[in-house]
C-alpha cells in the first residue's frame, strides 16, 4: 500500500470500551480512509460499500477466502456496540453503550459489504470539531500489518500522547477499556498475553519503539504503566526532529481524579512546554538551513 491515508479518531472513542477483533478493527479503519479519500464522508443513511478486492488490497492481504471472512466479520461487527462515559451527559446514567453500525449487507455476486455507521460513532470518527473533541491522528499504513487484537488500541492509546513520548496508563483503564472482565486477572499473565505481546508487534510493525514499561505500584499490585516510545524516523512530523528526547515526569493522580480527568490535566501540564521546545527546534534547524544557503 503505497499511499499514506491519515486516520482521525476522537480522545474519546479510543478511550471508550469495546471489544473488536483485529479484522472488525481494520473494517473500521479502511470506512474512515475510504470516506476521507474518496472525499464522500460518512452517512448515517447511504451505506458504504467495501469491496473485498480493494480491501484484501489496503491491508496486503494474500488470501482467496478474504471476502467470506469481510463478510462474516462484518456481521460480527454489525453486532458489537461501544460503551462510553456520559458523565454530565444523562442525569443517573453512568455509561451509555452505542452500536456501531446501524445497518449491514452484502452481495455475494460483486464481493462487496455494505455498512452503514451510527450517527454517534460517525461524529467520533468524521467531520471531527478538533476545538470541542480532542483527537488522535496516524497514517494506516502503521497498523496495516498489526493482528493482535490488543496492538492497534495500545498504539492509538500513545498516539495520544505523542507530542510528549510517553503516557501513563493504569491497569484498571486498560481492562476496562479492553472489556477483559474476568480475563487475565493475574498482572503477570496480563502483562504477558496483554502488554508484552503489543508491544513486540507495534515495535515491529509501526513507526514507534516503545521502551519496557515501568510499573507503578500502590502497595503491592502494580495500578499503572508508564510507556515510553519514540519515533523510528525522526524526521515524522510529530517527532519533530527533536534535540533531546522528552523529560517526563508525570505526578500522581489526585484523590477523586478519574482517567479522563488526570490525562487531561497531564496533557495541559506538559502539552503547552513540548510544543514550544519543538518549534524552538524547527526555527533553529530553518535557521542553520538558511546560513548555509
Amino acid at each position: 500500500m503505497s499511499k499514506k491515508l491519515p486516520v482521525f479518531k476522537t480522545v474519546d472513542l479510543i478511550s471508550a470500551g469495546y471489544r473488536l477483533s483485529s479484522f472488525e478493527q481494520k473494517i473500521l479503519l479502511y470506512a474512515i480512509c475510504m470516506a476521507r479519500e474518496t472525499e464522500t464522508g460518512l452517512s448515517e443513511t447511504t451505506p458504504l460499500t467495501i469491496k473485498a478486492t480493494e480491501f484484501s488490497a489496503r491491508f496486503g492481504l494474500n488470501d482467496n477466502s478474504i471476502y467470506a471472512q469481510l463478510k462474516s466479520f462484518s456481521e460480527d461487527f454489525y453486532n458489537r456496540d461501544i460503551k462510553f462515559s456520559t458523565a454530565g451527559e444523562f442525569s443517573g446514567v453512568d455509561n451509555r453503550r452505542v452500536r456501531w453500525l446501524s445497518e449491514f449487507g452484502y452481495n455475494d455476486s460483486q464481493g462487496t459489504v455494505s455498512v452503514v455507521f451510527t450517527p454517534r460513532v460517525i461524529s467520533e470518527i468524521s467531520r471531527i470539531d478538533g476545538r470541542l473533541n480532542p483527537y488522535i491522528s496516524y497514517v494506516l499504513n502503521n497498523v496495516c500489518d498489526m493482528h493482535g487484537i490488543y496492538s492497534i488500541r495500545l498504539y492509538e492509546w500513545l498516539m495520544a500522547f505523542k507530542l510528549i513520548g510517553a503516557r501513563e496508563l493504569t491497569i484498571e483503564f486498560m481492562k476496562e477499556s479492553l472489556e477483559l472482565g474476568d480475563k487475565y486477572e493475574l498482572f503477570t499473565h496480563f502483562r504477558r498475553y496483554v502488554i508484552e505481546n503489543s508491544i513486540a508487534e507495534i515495535n515491529k510493525c509501526s513507526d514507534i519503539i516503545i521502551d519496557k514499561p515501568k510499573l507503578i505500584k500502590t502497595g503491592r499490585n502494580v495500578t499503572s504503566m508508564v510507556f515510553k516510545f519514540r519515533f523510528k524516523n525522526p524526521d515524522t512530523p510529530a517527532a519533530a526532529k527533536k534535540a533531546k528526547p522528552a523529560k517526563y515526569k508525570p505526578s500522581p493522580a489526585r484523590t477523586g481524579e478519574s482517567q479522563q480527568q488526570y490525562e487531561d490535566r497531564i496533557r495541559r501540564e506538559y502539552a503547552e512546554e513540548e510544543i514550544k521546545r519543538i518549534r524552538d527546534s524547527q526555527l533553529k534547524s530553518l535557521e542553520e538551513n538558511d546560513s548555509n544557503k
